[in-house]
């Protein structure tokens, strides 16, 4: 029974794997092969075909796996998030432009595809050639968007570039392929330019019209943007949906320290509570992470030290107390209004804190000030202080 079970979960395990990086890598060495091979016979276009088809559905689910895997929520980044969670890429308030264009671009892909580009009037070729184009730029903003893993994780950017290199690569294949599909076909019949009148002409000369396809990109924006206008859309949709984010390259917005529920559940009254209540004061690091920090918060921290320092044992009683009691108080912190709330329940208890501070410690203040800095900001403090600068 146990041996049936550890199998079955070990062909679990390898089917999840190879679906989420076996399949993609795969289908990256055939989209690569036929960006630079025309596909001639019958079985080569049906790999092509099914391999684009792949490509854009099973990459797109792929994707949305890798980002959960790696702690990234649909969240904006104004929503105080929990333990490592990680806000969405793309902000969901202006999302819809980004995924109208992109269904434009992937609908133009299979149009372009499937229709002989020589049965389709040139102008019409054009637009799906620029329509094809913005869904390759967006695939490369969003590659510089994720690309701040770079440092930090080199395996998920990887992953996560994988799915809009392999859509760059469709779109310059299928553009390379439909190009010489339309040189041949003027070359077997004899088509002239003139029978096409004078715009025309220019727009079926194959060697310019990816240039006239980059051309026509500025004009479908504008007209698609002005449509989407009426849906509610704003005109900057297309670059707040990558700005108004938090954490990534294109952002411009500081979110909230994530709340880590094993650690000192002031840390979430400071990082959750109204700023005009709890009056955070700067950012601090505990245990390796980031946290909001206030004066509340730091003149409790302050006091466990002291209690450490003088009277060790009492404070391992108090550090027990405090771990199983501190945890479910945590936990009902859900909202600003409930931080507001532990925030001033406590005040009585700071004010305590302080008054031991103040009777036990030859500097209260400097112990105070130096609560959660990382060494290198609390060495410059310290200085500071010494100097005779006032902080704040």
């Amino acid at each position: 029974m146990f041996v049936s079970s550890v199998f079955e979960s070990g062909i679990v395990y390898i089917t999840f794997l190879l679906y989420i990086f076996g399949i993609p890598v795969g289908v990256s060495v055939i989209n690569f092969y036929f960006m630079l091979k025309y596909p001639k016979t019958e079985k080569q276009k049906k790999l092509s075909c099914v391999s684009a088809v792949v490509t854009i559905f099973v990459g797109f689910i792929d994707t949305g796996l890798l980002l959960g895997i790696n702690y990234v929520t649909a969240e904006n980044w104004y929503k105080q998030l929990e333990g490592f969670d990680i806000h969405t890429p793309i902000s969901t308030e202006y999302s819809v432009t980004i995924v109208v264009f992109s269904l434009l671009a992937v609908v133009a892909y299979f149009v372009l595809y499937a229709v002989r580009i020589d049965k389709t009037p040139p102008l019409v070729s054009v637009i799906l050639i620029s329509l094809v184009y913005i869904g390759m730029i967006i695939a490369v903003v969003w590659t510089i968007q994720v690309s701040v893993w770079i440092n930090d994780a080199i395996g998920p950017f990887c992953m996560l570039a994988l799915y809009p290199l392999n859509l760059i690569l469709l779109g310059i294949g299928l553009i390379r392929r439909k190009l010489i599909e339309y040189k041949e076909f003027i070359e077997e019949n004899g088509l002239r330019n003139e029978k096409l009148g004078k715009l025309g002409g220019k727009l079926a000369d194959v060697s310019k019209m990816p240039l006239y396809a980059f051309l026509f990109i500025f004009p479908i924006i504008g007209i698609v943007i002005c449509i989407l206008l009426l849906f509610g859309q704003r005109p900057d949709s297309i670059i707040k949906a990558w700005t108004e984010t938090s954490d990534w390259t294109f952002s411009m917005r500081q979110a909230p320290p994530n709340v880590y529920y094993d650690e000192h559940y002031l840390c979430t009254v400071a990082a959750g509570g109204h700023k005009e209540v709890v009056k955070p004061q700067r950012e601090g690091l505990r245990h390796g992470h980031r946290v909001l920090v206030n004066r509340q918060l730091c003149v409790a921290n302050a006091f466990e030290q002291l209690l450490e320092d003088k009277t060790p044992r009492f404070h391992r009683a108090v550090r027990r107390f405090y771990d199983k009691y501190g945890f479910p108080v945590a936990k009902l912190i859900k909202t600003s209004f409930a931080a507001d709330i532990v925030y001033i329940i406590m005040k009585p208890l700071e004010w305590i804190f302080l008054a031991v501070l103040y009777m036990s410690d030859a500097d209260p203040e400097r112990r105070i000030a130096v609560q959660y800095l990382p060494e290198k900001d609390r060495e410059s403090l310290l200085y500071a202080i010494d100097s005779g600068v006032r902080v704040k």
